[in-house]
C-alpha cells in the first residue's frame, strides 16, 4: 500500500493507518463480491478505489494477519495501546456477558490515550470499570447500540453515535459533551425541530429517515453550517428520497465535504443525476462505501456488523 494514500487517510481522518488496513483486509475476506460491486466506489475523491485497495493489501509486508478479524476478540489494542477498541458481546455471541474482562488487563496495562466502545447491553457497566481504573476520561467514542443510556457520557467524548429513544432530551447535550463533533442518530433520528441549535458539529448523521417533506428545513438548521459532513443513511426509505429538493439545496450545501445519501435500490438515472456533484456519495445497506469513513466517525464501522 503506497505511503502517500495511507498518510493522506490519516492525517485526514485522525486514526492510525493499520485500523483501515484490518478493516480492509477483514472486509476483504468476508465478502469480496461486494467489493468488486462498489470498485468505483471512493472514500475520498483524491484516494484509490476499494477494489484498487484490496488488490494492493495482498503484497502488502504490513497485512500479515493470517486468520484475524477485527473484532475477533471484544478488545483490541493498537499503536503501543494508545487506542484501545472494546464491544460487549450482546447481540454478537449469544446473551450479553457483560464487560469484557480483557479490557480490564488492557486498562491496566496501558494507559489509552483513546477507548472506543460498542455497546449492546449497559453503557453503565462500562462506565463502572472505566471509572476504577481512571480511563473514562480517555473514551472518545462511543456507538450505542441499545437502547439505554443509563449512565452519563463522558465530556471528552468526540463522537456518539446511539438511537434517537436512548439520548431522551437533546437540548442538554452541549453541555453535558463538550467535546462533542460527531453525533449519528442509528434509528428514529430526529426532525430538523428537534435538533438543538447549540451544538457545534463536523458531522451529523441522521439516519433512515423520511425527508420528503423536511429536507429544506434541515439544510436551513443553525448546526447543518457548521457541518463537514451529512449523513442521511437510509434503506427502507433510498426509494422516496427527495432528490429534486435536493438538486435545488446544492448552493447551500455547497460548505460540505461530504452528503452521504441513500444508494440502496436507486434507479442509474438518480445517480446520474448527480454525477457532477462529486461530493455526493451513494451509500448502500451495508455502507461498505464508507468503511473508513465510519471507522474514523463512528469508531466502528457498520459494514461489520
Amino acid at each position: 500500500m503506497r505511503s502517500g494514500s495511507r498518510g493522506t487517510r490519516a492525517s485526514r481522518y485522525a486514526i492510525p493507518d493499520e485500523i483501515v488496513v484490518r478493516a480492509f483486509a477483514t472486509r476483504l475476506r468476508q465478502d469480496s463480491v461486494a467489493l468488486a460491486e462498489c470498485a468505483e466506489a471512493t472514500f475520498d475523491g483524491s484516494e484509490p478505489s476499494i477494489a484498487a485497495v484490496c488488490t494492493r493489501l495482498e503484497t502488502s509486508e504490513r497485512v500479515r494477519l493470517g486468520a484475524l478479524e477485527v473484532f475477533a476478540a471484544p478488545v483490541l489494542a493498537l499503536s503501543g495501546g494508545k487506542l484501545v477498541w472494546t464491544y460487549d458481546d450482546d447481540g454478537v455471541h449469544g446473551p450479553s456477558t457483560g464487560v469484557p474482562a480483557e479490557l480490564v488487563e488492557q486498562l491496566r496495562r496501558w494507559a489509552p490515550e483513546r477507548i472506543h466502545v460498542l455497546c449492546f447491553g449497559s453503557w453503565k457497566a462500562f462506565v463502572d470499570v472505566l471509572q476504577r481504573h481512571g480511563a473514562l476520561e480517555a473514551t472518545t467514542h462511543l456507538v450505542l447500540a441499545s437502547n439505554a443510556l443509563d449512565a452519563p457520557l463522558p465530556k471528552t467524548l468526540r463522537s456518539l453515535a446511539i438511537s434517537r429513544p436512548a439520548l431522551g432530551s437533546l437540548d442538554a447535550l452541549a453541555t453535558a459533551t463538550p467535546a462533542l463533533q460527531s453525533l449519528t442518530f442509528l434509528a428514529q433520528a430526529p426532525g430538523p425541530s428537534e435538533l438543538p441549535t447549540n451544538l457545534h458539529l463536523r458531522h451529523l448523521g441522521l439516519w433512515h429517515r423520511l425527508w420528503s417533506h423536511e429536507l429544506d428545513r434541515l439544510v436551513a438548521h443553525p448546526v447543518v453550517a457548521g457541518l463537514r459532513t451529512l449523513d442521511l443513511f437510509a434503506i427502507e426509505q433510498a426509494r422516496h428520497f427527495p432528490w429534486n429538493t435536493l438538486s435545488k439545496l446544492r448552493e447551500a450545501l455547497a460548505h460540505l465535504h461530504r452528503i452521504f445519501v441513500p444508494g440502496h435500490g436507486v434507479e442509474p438515472e438518480v445517480r446520474r443525476r448527480f454525477e457532477d456533484w462529486p461530493e455526493v456519495v451513494f451509500v448502500r445497506h451495508d455502507r461498505l462505501e464508507t468503511l473508513g469513513f465510519d471507522v474514523a466517525t463512528l469508531g466502528f464501522p457498520r459494514a461489520f456488523r
